[in-house]
């Protein structure tokens, strides 16, 4: 473990008033994107945090790569959580190379998206819509792959966030070169829609140091995404795995789909994995909603400020955790 808990709570109530400018700024982005942050909600922990403010472990965010996860925006709640819990959250801007990465210890990459694909994706940022069939690139070069690998092989902490289509496409050399197979669509349950939901009594969220916690008041009991991918994976551990509801629509462009659409079943395909890479360790999720908090167009909830996502909070705390070296309890 990277250090020990004080015995006081806390909520980023600190950084309300800055969302609050910033949400006054992304009117007219929120009046024409499906979705858009919840300036309302505020991170506050259910547990006292594992740090002391400010005296934590740097978590670097990947902003090189046209990254929607980033340290302002949309997933801007991701960063409170994290600040919250006391580790001191830094933007890296550079490609990743052995030097960039020689003082990261733990980092996030989250939602990458290649130069070849920004334009069709930013015009569904805007709201509009691709009109043809844009093929989805790596975001990644062969050479940061290779950089990415050596480093998580050498002790590095990685947390991996890829979405559904485009970002599943642009990350798949990304974790192919770690045993993962990203599947580039759209998940949902074919029952209910949106979300998905995985639940310890129904064995769709397994046993593991993460979801078990390392106190009695951590233990996870459910969690649940908001579309995003499915994956597979040769040798990582299981976190959640999708119900025989779970389909994944295959459009030829991002988000037009229906009923009618081409569709995979996903049962037994996965969301969340972790594994241990040499000396480091790696997270992977097909989701990354499940860890902000926003609001879709038409107001509903998405994220950590839903009832159906109200343990994903906690079970990002016990990610970072597992992260950084905490084990749990056997």
């Amino acid at each position: 473990m990277l250090g020990t808990k004080p015995s006081v709570s806390v909520a980023v109530e600190d950084r309300a008033s800055i969302r609050l400018l910033t949400c006054s700024a992304m009117i007219c982005f929120a009046c024409s994107s499906e979705q858009r942050i919840d300036g309302e909600w505020v991170a506050t922990l259910p547990t006292p945090p594992t740090y002391a403010a400010g005296t934590g472990p740097t978590v670097w965010i990947d902003e090189a790569h046209n990254n929607i996860v980033a340290t302002t925006g949309r997933y801007e709640p991701f960063v409170d959580v994290l600040e919250a819990d006391g580790y001191v959250v830094k933007a890296l801007r550079s490609e990743f190379t052995r030097d960039a990465l020689v003082d990261v210890q733990l980092l996030v990459i989250g939602n990458a998206l290649s130069d070849r694909n920004l334009d069709a994706w930013r015009i569904i940022e805007d709201g509009g819509r691709p009109t043809s069939p844009t093929p989805t690139f790596s975001a990644f070069t062969d050479q940061e792959i290779d950089a990415i690998h050596e480093w998580v092989f050498e002790g590095g902490r990685l947390l991996l966030l890829t979405d559904h289509m485009p970002f599943a496409g642009a990350a798949a050399g990304l974790g192919q070169r770690f045993g993962f197979r990203f599947l580039d669509g759209f998940v949902e349950d074919s029952e209910t829609g949106d979300p998905v939901e995985f639940r310890r009594s129904d064995g769709t969220l397994l046993d593991h140091p993460i979801t078990r916690g390392f106190d009695q008041d951590t233990e996870i009991d459910f969690v649940a995404t908001f579309v995003g991918q499915a994956f597979q994976t040769e040798h990582a551990e299981p976190l959640m795995v999708l119900g025989p509801p779970a389909v994944a629509f295959q459009p030829d462009i991002p988000w037009d789909y229906d009923d009618d659409s081409p569709r995979l079943s996903v049962a037994g395909w996965l969301q969340g994995a972790a594994e241990e890479v040499g000396d480091g360790r790696l997270v992977v999720f097909g989701d990354a909603t499940m860890f902000s908090a926003q609001l879709t167009g038409d107001g509903r909830l998405m994220g950590m400020n839903s009832e159906p996502g109200a343990h994903n909070l906690q079970f990002l705390l016990n990610v970072m955790q597992w992260l950084g070296g905490l084990d749990g309890p056997e």
